[in-house]
């Protein structure tokens, strides 16, 4: 439950931030389909043993790994 508390909290800060940092929400899809993927993914990982994997993507979704990726790739967005 906590695991899933924190994951709703750094996407909702992901969008957020991709607003004030794009100036508006058309990242915001994106985001909720690549939480959703990723943890798809994890969540087939763990189905099939692959616990060590599926740990790694859980953790990458519960830290703010998407809010390092969203100021990585500011710069190459154009205005």
């Amino acid at each position: 439950a906590m695991a899933l508390f924190f994951i709703l909290t750094m996407t909702g800060l992901s969008t957020i931030a991709a607003r004030q940092l794009f100036g508006d929400h058309r990242y915001m899809r994106t985001i909720f389909f690549g939480v959703g993927i990723v943890g798809t993914v994890a969540l087939v990982f763990h189905a099939l043993s692959l616990d060590l994997a599926a740990v790694k993507l859980v953790h990458a979704l519960q830290y703010p790994v998407v809010l390092v990726i969203l100021v990585l790739v500011r710069p190459l967005v154009r205005p």
